[in-house]
Order: C-alpha cells, then sequence, then structure tokens
C-alpha cells in the first residue's frame, strides 16, 4: 500500500530499492478503502485509466488492467491509455506512438491525447474523477529529500481520486519487444 505517513515513507522506498536491485517491478496501492471489502461482489461500471508520461511502465499497466479487466466483476470496461501533450505538438506522430504500443499489447483499449497547458495533476483529476480506477506510473527517487517531495506530491495528485495503481516497473514486461 501507498504510505499514509512520513515515517513510513523511508522504510518503503528501503524495500522498493531492494526490489528494483532484484530486477522485480512494484505496485502500490492508493485509495483502496474499506468500500470494496463491504461490496466484494458488485460488478464495476466505467473506465480504468492508464496514464502513459513516458516513463516505461506502459507495458506492464496494460497487462496488469487487462489482467484485471479478465475478472467477471470487471468485464465489459473500457481501458483507456491517455497522454498529456503540449498544444502544438504533432498529434498524428503522438497519437501512431499509442496506437502502435496498443497495436503491440495485442489489448483492447482506446488511446486518448488530451493536449492541454494545464499541470498534469490538473488535467489528471479532471479526466479520471470518474474512473473505476487508475493506473500511474512512477519512478523511484535517488535521494531521501525528493523520496519525501515525490509522495507529498502523489498524495496531493491522488486525494479523493479513484482507487489508484502506483506502477514501477523492472522493464521485463515490454510489449513492444
Amino acid at each position: 500500500g501507498f504510505p499514509d505517513n512520513k515515517d513510513r515513507v523511508v522504510q518503503n522506498l528501503s524495500h522498493m530499492r531492494i526490489i528494483k536491485s532484484l530486477r522485480m517491478s512494484c505496485i502500490l496501492m492508493h485509495n483502496f478503502g474499506d468500500e470494496a471489502a463491504r461490496q466484494p461482489s458488485r460488478i464495476v461500471r466505467g473506465h480504468i485509466d492508464l496514464w502513459w508520461r513516458g516513463i516505461p511502465n506502459l507495458s506492464l499497466m496494460l497487462i496488469l488492467a487487462h489482467l484485471l479487466v479478465s475478472d467477471p466483476l470487471w468485464q465489459g470496461i473500457q481501458l483507456r491509455i491517455l497522454r498529456v501533450s503540449r498544444p502544438g505538438e504533432n498529434a498524428d506522430e503522438v497519437n501512431a506512438e499509442l496506437e502502435d504500443i496498443i497495436d503491440s499489447a495485442r489489448i483492447d483499449a482506446e488511446p486518448k491525447t488530451i493536449y492541454s497547458d494545464d499541470s498534469f495533476s490538473d488535467v489528471m483529476r479532471r479526466e479520471s474523477a470518474d474512473a473505476s480506477a487508475i493506473f500511474l506510473g512512477f519512478s523511484l527517487p535517488d535521494s531521501e529529500e525528493e523520496t519525501f517531495s515525490m509522495f507529498e506530491m502523489m498524495s496531493k495528485y491522488l486525494e479523493g481520486m479513484p482507487p489508484t495503481f502506483l506502477v514501477f516497473s523492472s522493464g521485463e514486461a515490454d510489449l513492444r519487444v
């Protein structure tokens, strides 16, 4: 789980560095409250958003999301791969890259590029507020100071948002190979 207080941040980072040194991937869960435990047989509707920010976690996020929608309670959920680009970027190039990833994965997903000058957190909060779940990649910070900064930033990004999987991939699950 995502650390809920600062005392656990350093301990979690230590565990994640060990996981990375073993060439393994790591997934943190955020906003998974007791509601799911109270309604374990509730059929899920809507969409799952996978946010791609250029960090090499998309392949693992796609695999995990595909496994999730294979569960009978999640079947029929639309997977969306979202990417934020600045206005003026080459739309054909950006969309072709997303289409290439989806074709390589052979997973049914809808690509969506959002052209905006707004901050990533503002765009994500606007686009994914009604998602059933969110997948968001991250990379491990180098220092303890960067670690606290990252966890504070992620906490702000995800406050009040749907259940979120924070994914750090070892790179072993590349669908484009």
